[in-house]
């Protein structure tokens, strides 16, 4: 008898969907979203041609986006020291998969940073 009522207070009917449809037609007005994805995208493959520099596999080779480096123990905890890092999953008693996730807003300058402070924690 009530069931548009529990649709609505459950959130499953957006009254304003229109409202909320607006940030697509911005999004893909003028390629916005393929512009910020490709920029993600070149990011992610500048950071991970970084690792592979730097000698640092991949676990699994993406071309999106996230990237996901198998990083040694020892130097993930250095990296912790100055970036916030979410651990993806244990690969061995000694490395770990991380993943990376660039986004739209990534800047070329913060990949290069990053690739600095690695190769000085690497010598550490």
């Amino acid at each position: 008898e009530n069931f548009r009522y529990y649709m609505k207070r459950n959130c499953a009917m957006l009254a304003k969907s229109k409202v909320i449809g607006q940030q697509f037609v911005a999004l893909f007005k003028d390629d916005t979203y393929y512009r910020n994805a490709d920029n993600a995208n070149k990011m992610a493959q500048k950071l991970k041609d970084i690792f592979k520099e730097n000698g640092i596999e991949m676990y699994i080779d993406s071309s999106t986006n996230q990237i996901f480096p198998i990083i040694e123990n020892k130097l993930l905890e250095k990296i912790r020291k100055d970036y916030q890092i979410l651990t993806w999953s244990p690969y061995d008693d000694n490395h770990t998969v991380v993943r990376f996730v660039c986004s739209w807003a990534t800047r070329k300058e913060t990949i290069e940073k990053f690739n600095e402070d690695l190769i000085k924690l690497k010598q550490d």
